[in-house]
């Protein structure tokens, strides 16, 4: 069953129809936001970092890949790598606030 997942930035917001499991990576960039990643979403650069505000069972749990390439990068701890994390698959219809630097 699909989720309606609700982005909201501060100069727009966009409700989009994401199957669990969806990255947010592939929602922000389908929706047409603009999406730092100088790999093309394959988890190497660390770019696609968001700050993300909403329930946290709403997104799959952070990986190993994602702690280590946070701590490379010298992100946050509260950083979310959109490529590494994806709508989680007993998510209902969820709200996230999402901001980066460059929105």
């Amino acid at each position: 069953m699909p989720v309606k997942l609700r982005l909201v930035a501060a100069h727009r917001s966009a409700t989009l129809e994401a199957a669990p499991g969806a990255r947010l990576y592939d929602l922000i960039r389908g929706a047409g936001w603009p999406l730092g990643s100088s790999c093309r979403g394959e988890g190497v650069c660390g770019r696609c970092a968001l700050q993300v505000e909403g329930p946290a069972a709403a997104l799959t749990p952070e990986g190993e890949d994602e702690a280590r390439l946070k701590r490379r990068e010298g992100l946050g701890p509260d950083a979310v790598l959109a490529c590494l994390r994806a709508a989680a698959p007993n998510a209902e219809d969820l709200e996230l606030s999402v901001t980066t630097t460059y929105w």
